[in-house]
């Protein structure tokens, strides 16, 4: 039986529709897989504390949970609860270059252990530091490793000045609290010297003031 044209040509343009409709859901699946391909990728160079909550408890036996939300919050600049590669890079400039001590740093603390903690011994001794404490502070490396590592001992040399001891290793937990009295301790004397340099601009202003007054 002969097809007439007219059919003929409609049936071959609904076979030609077909098919571009096949080619056209088959391009899109493909780019979909590489949408997600990217993407996977793209995460794969992010963290979130369910990241944190897997090496925290390899470290420490206790630990508050808000820490890790703080944690990511404190690179998290878009707030999407991950901390991407970049952002990384931000948090670690901002705290290495941070004199005044202005910035929040428990992630940091965080990564400067692993950085340490090379061999996943779980502790850090002296050794552990001395490559990275050397290259950063290359001028007082000695003083850096005795405010890291020595303890008071609670008893007091001849001179009355608390006597200390230099410990073995410390622990992650250990290494956060020091290295966060460290920074109070920086950050408090910062902020006295401040109100020293402000003080003294107080009196000379009140000395200039009673002086004109006088003279007038």
């Amino acid at each position: 039986m002969k097809i007439p044209k007219s059919n003929f040509k409609s049936k071959i343009m609904e076979n030609s529709k077909k098919k571009k409709k096949y080619k056209d859901d088959d391009e899109e699946k493909e780019e979909d897989e590489e949408k997600e391909k990217k993407k996977r990728k793209k995460n794969r160079k992010k963290f979130s504390k369910k990241a944190l909550r897997k090496v925290i408890p390899t470290l420490c036996e206790e630990y508050a949970k808000d820490d890790l939300e703080t944690m990511i919050w404190e690179a998290d600049q878009n707030l999407d609860g991950y901390v991407s590669e970049k952002e990384f890079e931000n948090l670690y400039k901002k705290c290495i270059t941070d004199e005044k001590t202005e910035e929040t740093k428990k992630l940091f603390y965080l990564i400067q252990f692993l950085m340490y903690d090379k061999d996943e011994k779980h502790t850090i001794t002296v050794e552990d530091t001395l490559e990275i404490l050397c290259a950063r502070y290359p001028n007082n490396v000695d003083q850096v490793i005795d405010s890291i590592f020595d303890v008071e001992t609670g008893e007091k040399d001849a001179k009355g000045k608390p006597k200390k001891v230099k410990r073995e290793c410390i622990n992650y937990i250990e290494y956060r609290d020091k290295m966060h009295a460290l920074s109070m301790e920086r950050r408090n004397e910062i902020n006295n010297a401040k109100k020293i340099f402000c003080d003294k601009l107080k009196d000379e202003a009140l000395e200039n003031a009673r002086s004109k007054k006088y003279n007038s």
